[in-house]
C-alpha cells in the first residue's frame, strides 16, 4: 500500500496493460490519472473509484504537463505496437524523451517506463537472458524503438536527475489481450493445434496481474531505483503447454506440428518480401527462437524486490475463461 493516497499518471490507459495497472493501482488507494487520447476509449476505467481520465497525447507537451502536474510518480505504459518505423520512433522515442523530460521539471519522484523482453532482439539469444545480457534489436521496429525509449529515458536522467524503473515484460494475456489471449484461443481451438515443430520451444507468456503487481513495485521500492527488472516465466513455459491451456477449453488436446525445414525453407523469402520494420522482417531468426528454450531470468526481481509471479499457467488461462465467453468465443 505504499502509493495509498498519492497521486499517480498512467499513460496509455485505455490500453490493456495500462487500463489493468490503473485499476489495480486504484484498488490499493491510490488516486490515479489515466492519460488517453481518446476519452470514448476509456470505457473499461472511466467512473472507476479513485480514477479520473485526462486528455493528452506523447506528441503533445502542454497536455503532458497537465497531466502530469501534482502526481509523484509515472507509469509510462502507452507505446505504439505497430505502424511504420517512423511513427514507432516519434512515439515511444520521442514521446517517452518528452515525457521524462516533462516528468523531472514537475519533481516526480519516480518515472517507471513498460519495456519489452523485444529489446533483446531474436538472434544469437543465450538459454537464459538475464538484464545483463545486452539488448540486440534487429530490423523490428518495436524492438528498435523500446530499447530507443529506454536510452532516451536514461538520458534525461543523467541530465536531470530524474528517478526512474524499467518493467522489460514477456507476452501479455489474460481478459481483455487480443493477441495472446483472443488470438491465441482461435489458433488454439480447431480439432488440433497447428505450430511449427512439437512445440517443445519456450514461449514467454506472462499474466497481466503479475505484470501490473511488478510495475506497481517498482513504482515505490528502493531497489528499484535505476534498474531495469524482466518479467516473464521462469523457467519458460512450451509453446504446447501454452496453446494447449487454451485448446483444453474446447476439450482439445491434438496437435499438428508443422516441420520446421519447410517453413525454413520459406523464412528468407517471407523475410524479403516483408514490410520494413515488421516483424516478419526478423523471421528466419524468430523462427529459430521459437524452436528453442530460452528463458528470461526474473532471479533479479526475486533477490532485490522480493518478487516472482503469482499466476500459474493454469490460473491465468482459467482467469480468460469469463471473458472468452463475454465476446462469444467460448
Amino acid at each position: 500500500m505504499a502509493l495509498e493516497g498519492q497521486r499517480v499518471l498512467v499513460t496509455g490507459a485505455s490500453g490493456f496493460l495500462g487500463g489493468a495497472l490503473a485499476r489495480a493501482l486504484a484498488a490499493q488507494g491510490a488516486q490515479v490519472r489515466g492519460l488517453v487520447r481518446e476519452p470514448s476509449r476509456g470505457g473499461y476505467i472511466a467512473g472507476q473509484p479513485n480514477i479520473e481520465l485526462a486528455q493528452g497525447d506523447l506528441a503533445d507537451a502542454e497536455s503532458l504537463r497537465r497531466a502530469v502536474e501534482g502526481c509523484t510518480v509515472v507509469f509510462h505504459v502507452a507505446a505504439a505496437l505497430g505502424g511504420s518505423p517512423d511513427k514507432q520512433h516519434a512515439i515511444n522515442v520521442e514521446g517517452t524523451r518528452r515525457l521524462a523530460q516533462i516528468a523531472a521539471e514537475a519533481g516526480v519522484r519516480r518515472l517507471v517506463n513498460v519495456s519489452s523482453v523485444a529489446v533483446y532482439g531474436f538472434r544469437d539469444m543465450p538459454e537464459r537472458v538475464t538484464e545483463e545480457t545486452p539488448p540486440s534489436p534487429t530490423l523490428y521496429a518495436y524492438s528498435t524503438t523500446k530499447l530507443g525509449a529506454e536510452t532516451a529515458l536514461r538520458e534525461v536522467a543523467a541530465q536531470t536527475g530524474l528517478d526512474y524503473a524499467i518493467i522489460r515484460p514477456g507476452m501479455l494475456y489474460g481478459p481483455r489481450s487480443n493477441p495472446w489471449t483472443v488470438q491465441m484461443f482461435k489458433l488454439s481451438r480447431g480439432w488440433a493445434v497447428p505450430f511449427i515443430g512439437d512445440g517443445h520451444g519456450y514461449a514467454i507468456p506472462i499474466h497481466v496481474d503479475d505484470v501490473c503487481s511488478l510495475t506497481m513495485l517498482l513504482g515505490h521500492h528502493p531497489a528499484a531505483s535505476g534498474q531495469v527488472f524482466n518479467c516473464a516465466p521462469d523457467p519458460g513455459v512450451s509453446w504446447r503447454e501454452f496453446l494447449g491451456a487454451y485448446a483444453a477449453l474446447k476439450g482439445r488436446s491434438r496437435w499438428l506440428g508443422i516441420p520446421p525445414w519447410i517453413v525454413g525453407a520459406l523464412a528468407p523469402v517471407i523475410a524479403l518480401l516483408a514490410p520494413r520494420g515488421t516483424l516478419f522482417k526478423d523471421f528466419p531468426a524468430v523462427l529459430r527462437g521459437n524452436l528453442r528454450q530460452v528463458t528470461f531470468s526474473t532471479e533479479k526481481a526475486r533477490r532485490l524486490l522480493g518478487w516472482q509471479p503469482k499466476m500459474s499457467l493454469a490460473q491465468g488461462i482459467q482467469s480468460c475463461v469469463p471473458y472468452l465467453k463475454e465476446i462469444g468465443l467460448l
